[in-house]
């Protein structure tokens, strides 16, 4: 029950957030503190985990690389903040 709760506030969240007329990304620049924008300039890359196999959210497709919903938004992310996301050693969760 808790995973499904979980699963469904995320693809809610994920609807709202790229459904045109509430958000847009083409074009717009995020607002940062200078604490955020040091941050960032110190910590250009984040090494991540994901869950392997929970798509359509997360999971490693069959070249081994992130993909799903959350690979998307932190691909958004990432063009948006000036960040690189990449796999950790082991970043696979449960394997």
């Amino acid at each position: 029950m808790k995973y499904r709760l979980t699963e469904n506030l995320l693809l809610l969240l994920c609807l709202w957030l790229l459904s045109p007329g509430t958000y847009s990304f083409a074009g717009t620049t995020v607002a940062l503190s200078e604490t955020e924008q040091r941050w960032i300039q110190e910590h250009p890359l984040i090494r991540l985990g994901v869950d392997p196999a929970w798509p359509p959210f997360d999971f490693i497709d069959g070249q081994g690389a992130h993909s799903g919903m959350a690979a998307d938004f932190l691909d958004l992310l990432g063009q948006r903040l000036g960040l690189t996301f990449e796999l950790g050693p082991g970043a696979a969760r449960g394997t």
